[in-house]
């Protein structure tokens, strides 16, 4: 014979209970900790690591530094990661024409070659090869194509361009910065901008700069999305080029909309203040100069937004492009 009861169980209600209790406590702590994460980027998974970052971790990711001897492949420059948090650091290759380690690799047709094609699928060829082996000697970023306009005879670096004529540069810009980026790889257009002299300082008019100048960098950003710029030596009437508020600001970031970040050439900061012009990345020469002086200023009531902001972009941009660092960021 069975017996009905409506009598409750009473230990079976006090479970319910700390069940119940203990997912509105969960529920509770993840609101917490969604409101306690700062929108930075608008990317949930970037703004969570720049909220777990120190601000000696920040500025770690705007200078350069050496890599562990036992793994350097003799390239240009290495950007420390965050082992803490899985960000992993980004190497630098030199180029063009090719991809430059201690390492052998393909030796590409030079510059001023690949232009004489005329061709964009020669030039976005060019730019998968040069992609492919960057990406098979550990390269992150590859430092090239080289946009300036030979307008100097003579000009040292005058073979690394595309030429004089600025509509041809900025369609072999845009197709070898395709072909970089299609294998995986961050493409870095330079030297922005009005590098093309020995001259140390270049005087232009704005229609000159934007016509000449500017149009194949901004011809790289709105048609091949490249992942990051170099900043050139030289000033621009009167300004260093890695400190010209005008041209990294007003034109890079306002009016062409540039989203991605700007490395100084080697040697091109000599200041902190720089780094609020929005040239976010220096080479490591002077490190210890932003160690120095940064840090306190970043603690102040007027930080500089560039020490405290800019790697934002050097976490963003190479977990959107899918370079080889992001393959080993965490879940």
């Amino acid at each position: 014979m069975i017996f009905k009861t409506n009598r409750t169980n009473p230990y079976r209600s006090q479970l319910r209970t700390a069940v119940l209790g203990a997912a509105v406590l969960a529920l509770g702590a993840s609101i917490a900790l969604a409101q306690a994460v700062p929108v930075v980027t608008g990317d949930a998974r970037v703004d969570k690591l720049l909220s777990q970052m120190t601000l000696e971790e920040k500025l770690t990711l705007i200078h350069g530094t050496h890599e562990d001897p036992a793994v350097y492949q003799g390239q240009a420059g290495y950007l420390a990661g965050i082992p803490r948090l899985g960000i992993p650091g980004l190497r630098l290759a030199d180029g063009p024409p090719g991809v430059l380690t201690r390492h052998p690799s393909q030796g590409e047709t030079a510059t001023m070659g690949v232009a004489a094609t005329f061709s964009r699928k020669d030039a976005e060829d060019n730019g998968l090869v040069i992609g492919r082996e960057d990406r098979a000697l550990g390269i992150d970023v590859s430092l090239q194509p080289f946009v300036n306009i030979a307008r100097d005879l003579e000009f040292g670096r005058a073979y690394n361009t595309f030429g004089e004529d600025p509509y041809l540069t900025s369609e072999m810009g845009v197709a070898e910065v395709k072909g970089i980026q299609s294998q995986h790889v961050m493409a870095q257009i330079k030297h922005f901008v009005a590098y093309d002299s020995n001259s140390g300082n270049i005087f232009l008019d704005d229609q000159t700069l934007h016509e000449v100048y500017v149009a194949p960098f901004e011809a790289a950003i709105r048609r091949a999305d490249v992942s990051s710029i170099m900043c050139s030596y030289n000033r621009i009437n009167g300004t260093f080029a890695c400190g010209n508020q005008s041209t990294l600001t007003k034109i890079l970031r306002d009016e062409i909309g540039y989203k991605g970040f700007v490395t100084s050439d080697w040697g091109a900061v000599h200041a902190v203040s720089f780094i609020n012009r929005r040239s976010t990345w220096s080479d490591g020469r002077v490190h210890s100069l932003i160690l120095r002086f940064a840090a306190p200023a970043a603690t102040a009531k007027n930080r500089p937004q560039g020490a405290c902001g800019g790697q934002r972009r050097h976490v963003r941009r190479p977990y959107s492009r899918g370079t080889r660092a992001c393959t080993r960021w965490p879940g």
